[in-house]
């Protein structure tokens, strides 16, 4: 008896047949598949996963196709799915059709702002200006009304004078000025000798109406913020009313300083003069000279706040017919035939302060050593038996002299300006005796001292502005004071002992 489980013979052939029948169907709903075209491709799964076990089943030959093939859909329609075959095995179902949308890796990057920096805009560089040569002229008007008190005198004082300011290249200057001036108690001359007047004479001497003319010249130039030369060129005329006091003299002056505004800085300059008096001719004597004065300096600046510095002064004076004694092998005394000389070496320190705005504090200590060289003289006094006895002096100019200098300056705002300076220094001779009033020798070496004060403020009291010029009108007042006393009593060739008092009030204009 067969199990009922069993097919019947039959029908095995009647499957057969039915399943080659419908291949070509199969075959038609199918589209093709072809693994360039992205849009039939089955999209990746979003989750990684192991792909599937390869299929055992043997592959079944179908027969060649005739239809024509199917036009793939269009990118956005699903794709179609084909009938599962009967193998006998489980096939594992394909995953599940995703969206189009890209994958979330495939997704474009949103895009980074970009950070917007500013960027600075340039400043437009001014046009450089052009260079000025002519950098301006200035000039002062003045008149000064004022009195000698010891005389008693008045009289009207005048200056006039003009300056051209000139930079023909940069750090490069140059000043040209032309000054006239008219002192009616001027102490220019107060050191002249006047060997043929006595005593009496010498007092209507010791101030005298003076017309002065005065011309410079200076360049100034600057190399390279380290070093600076200068050069002066100065000349002047004395026209007094004593004629013998007349005089003409030209100075030029080479410098050389080397340092910064601030800190540690040198300088060397040399005076080379030349001064003649063309009417002086006294006891056979002229005091024209001509010489060098050669100052060496070092020093330090605090930020233009302080000054200190330090130097010395080498001064040689050789007059041109200027002779005096000399003593001849017989013990009578001959005139020399040299002319004299002065040789003057000056150590000496100063400062200056800047405390507040527009303050200024000077000071400077000197002390001046005088050797002469054929300067002897032969000087008559009475001895203690009132009989005139003759002394000859070797060195008779030769002296020690100490000096102290202090000036204050105070401006504001420039209108108001005051000014003071003070000066003492004594002098000690090496070998000339003083006398006293009547001629007799003291026995004591001459000792001279001297004080001389001034006092000046001005007060600006108007401005006119016109073409781009400024007119300024000052009112000053300037006193000064000259005291000088010595135990050399007996005055023959110079004053020794006096005192000289002058007050004066100013009306100034300056332009500029």
């Amino acid at each position: 008896m067969r199990p009922s489980s069993l097919v019947p013979p039959g029908s095995s052939r009647r499957a057969a047949i039915l399943v080659f029948a419908l291949l070509p169907a199969v075959a038609e709903a199918a589209p093709p598949t072809t693994p360039d075209d992205p849009a039939t491709a089955p999209a990746e799964p979003t989750t990684p996963e192991d792909p599937p076990p390869p299929s055992d089943a043997p592959p079944v030959d179908a027969p060649p196709i005739d239809a024509p093939p199917i036009e793939a859909p269009p990118v956005d329609a699903p794709p179609v799915d084909a009938p599962p075959v009967e193998t006998g095995e489980t096939v594992p179902e394909a995953p599940a059709p995703t969206t189009n949308a890209a994958p979330a890796d495939d997704l474009p990057a949103k895009p980074k702002k970009k950070k917007t920096t500013t960027k600075k805009k340039k400043k437009k560089k001014k046009p450089a200006e052009k260079h000025k040569v002519n950098q301006g002229t200035d000039y002062r008007l003045a008149l000064y009304p004022g009195g000698y008190v010891q005389g008693p005198a008045v009289s009207v004082g005048a200056q006039a004078g003009i300056r051209q300011t000139l930079e023909p290249k940069k750090n490069h200057r140059i000043v040209l000025g032309l000054d006239y001036a008219y002192e009616p108690f001027s102490t220019r001359t107060l050191g002249f000798p006047e060997e043929d007047e006595a005593q009496g004479g010498l007092n209507r001497t010791l101030v005298q109406p003076i017309h002065i003319l005065e011309g410079r010249a200076s360049r100034r130039m600057v190399w390279n913020k380290l070093v600076t030369t200068t050069l002066d060129l100065y000349g002047d005329a004395w026209w007094p009313s004593k004629t013998q006091h007349q005089r003409w003299s030209m100075r030029l002056t080479p410098g050389l300083r080397v340092g910064k505004s601030t800190g540690l800085f040198g300088a060397v300059e040399t005076e080379l003069f030349y001064k003649k008096f063309p009417n002086y001719f006294i006891a056979t004597r002229r005091i024209d000279q001509e010489g060098a004065i050669s100052t060496a300096r070092i020093g330090y600046d605090f930020r233009k706040r302080a000054r200190v510095a330090a130097g010395f002064t080498f001064d040689f004076t050789h007059y041109l017919d200027s002779h005096y004694d000399a003593l001849a092998p017989d013990g009578t005394f001959v005139r020399s035939n040299e002319s004299k000389n002065y040789l003057d070496t000056i150590p000496f320190a100063e400062f200056q302060v800047r405390p507040v705005k527009g303050l200024r504090i000077q000071g400077r200590y000197a002390f001046e050593r005088q050797k002469t060289q054929h300067y002897n003289r032969v000087m008559t006094g009475r001895d203690e038996f009132a009989s005139l006895t003759p002394y000859f002096f070797r060195g008779y100019y030769d002296y020690r002299r100490h000096r102290a200098t202090l000036g204050i300056s105070w401006s504001f705002r420039n209108r108001l300006r005051v000014s003071g300076m003070v000066e003492a220094w004594v002098r000690h001779f090496d070998v000339y005796e003083a006398r006293d009033v009547d001629n007799f020798w003291t026995g004591q070496l001459r000792l001279d001292a001297e004080i001389e004060a001034s006092l000046e403020a001005a007060v600006r009291v108007y401005t006119l502005k016109h073409r781009q010029r400024e007119h300024d009108f000052f009112i000053s007042l300037l006193g000064a004071h000259v005291s000088r006393t010595s135990n050399m009593k007996h005055e023959i060739s110079l004053a020794t002992n006096f005192d000289i008092t002058r007050v004066f009030l100013g009306f100034e204009v300056r332009g500029h």
